[in-house]
């Protein structure tokens, strides 16, 4: 019922363990282009990093390989991304030890090799690097492993050692592990606090997950507008589930006054992002609806069309989009579609300009980050 489907989706699961470190320090989608991390970064920075790496300093070492990895202050460069991290993985850095591990999972820069893989997160979690213990428990949680089948119990213990060091994602993955009684006990109301205490701190899917125990009343007492106040929590974040989730309690009235305005604002929100596209189809779908339906917003066919279009890309959602599309086309002069066509390419090049300004601001974030904490 919760997290994600099966404990792990591949794709999500590869793309995070390449980028990983990047969720430590989340810039939102929509303040991407005003953060302070929106400036370039200075090639002179990328010189002085350089250069203490070059003395062997393996914690300069690690930030160069993310300048490698990212292209801040010198072009890509994959194989030197791993050169300098292994370098520093070498002296014990569990950060490079992590994203060297990283890197064999995913097939960057290296040959893919699932042993050495799991061999650098384990050094890393041996060190407690709670994120690294993340990563073996998804490992172990999917089909990943030796055996080819999911190893449960050995992911519970990855998982557990990470939320017992207080780690948000690990403390997510205990509350969903607890909750299917996969791999450990079933326990709802352990769940639940697991989820309450990733939540309190600021973990999205937690709190998007205490939201459905609080609405369906599993663990703890129904209520509708608590499981509202923790959707408006993880919605604020930018989590693409939760926007739909609050946008259709606004359209409906659940939990909250019914105000279809406020729900075609974060349906809106929703569509907008686009870091995998199959996630938000559907609110990009929903949002065609309310265009072509007038509902929250003036009716408008164009507006309609483009955003159905946008939705039939891909995604769960794409045969609704299609059909959508279809039937409000039979209603549309040819330049009205010509004038939708035109529009969605529109909205497909600012939903990518703003995942790409997203992206590089979380990425020079990281990189500023750990050279500042580095003492220049």
């Amino acid at each position: 019922m919760f997290g994600m489907s099966n404990f792990v989706r591949p794709l999500l699961y590869a793309l995070m363990a390449l980028i990983w470190i990047g969720t430590r320090q989340r810039v939102s989608a929509g303040d991407a282009a005003t953060s302070r991390t929106s400036q370039r970064f200075p090639k002179n920075e990328f010189e002085s990093i350089k250069a203490k790496a070059d003395t062997g300093q393996a914690r300069a070492q690690y930030i160069l390989s993310l300048c490698y990895l990212y292209g801040y202050g010198v072009g890509r460069d994959l194989p030197e991304m791993v050169k300098w991290c292994r370098k520093a993985a070498d002296q014990g850095d569990s950060d490079a030890q992590t994203q060297l591990g990283s890197y064999y999972f995913a097939g960057a820069g290296v040959e893919r090799d699932l042993g050495s893989a799991v061999k650098w997160w384990r050094q890393a979690a041996d060190r407690n690097h709670a994120s690294a213990q993340v990563l073996l428990g998804n490992f172990y949680a999917s089909n990943a492993g030796p055996s080819g089948k999911p190893n449960l119990a050995e992911a519970v213990k990855w998982f557990r050692k990470a939320a017992d060091l207080g780690n948000a994602d690990g403390q997510c993955s205990m509350g969903d592990f607890s909750y299917s009684g996969a791999g450990v006990e079933k326990d709802v109301a352990a769940a639940v606090n697991w989820y309450r205490m990733a939540a309190d701190q600021g973990h999205a899917q937690s709190q998007r997950s205490l939201a459905r125990c609080y609405e369906a009343g599993i663990g703890l007492e129904k209520d509708l507008a608590a499981s509202v106040r923790w959707l408006q929590k993880a919605a604020d974040q930018g989590d693409y589930q939760a926007l739909g989730a609050l946008a259709s309690r606004y359209f409906d009235g659940i939990g909250v006054e019914k105000d279809q305005l406020v729900a075609v604002k974060w349906w809106r929100k929703a569509a907008e992002q686009n870091l995998l596209p199959s996630q938000h189809n559907e609110a990009q779908y929903s949002l065609g609806g309310c265009y072509a339906k007038g509902r929250g917003v003036g009716k408008d066919y164009v507006e309609a069309y483009a955003w159905f279009t946008v939705a039939a890309a891909e995604g769960e959602w794409w045969t609704d989009a299609v059909n959508a599309r279809n039937r409000i086309e039979t209603e549309m002069l040819p330049a009205e579609i010509a004038e939708g066509r035109k529009r969605a390419k529109e909205l497909r090049a600012t939903v990518d300009a703003k995942v790409k300004a997203f992206s590089e601001a979380n990425a020079r974030a990281l990189i500023e980050d750990a050279w500042k904490a580095l003492g220049k």
